[in-house]
């Protein structure tokens, strides 16, 4: 799947980071089943994010001696 992704961290007010995630991908009317396109690219994105959610916790959890 073509595209480009950009990760970036930032610290917020409270010292907690927040992780900000940028997906580009290209839409246009050549691409064939574009709704299926379309619905993969977000599918994969979303997943990824919630895993980095999940990942995420385990280390607060970790840190937090929990």
């Amino acid at each position: 799947m073509q595209g480009t992704m950009s990760v970036f961290y930032s610290i917020t007010d409270s010292d907690d980071v927040a992780v900000h995630i940028k997906k580009n991908f290209l839409l246009v009317e050549q691409i064939p089943d574009l709704e299926s396109y379309l619905k993969v690219t977000l599918d994969s994105f979303f997943r990824t994010a919630r895993t980095l959610d999940i990942e995420i916790e385990k280390c607060r959890l970790k840190e937090s001696g929990q």
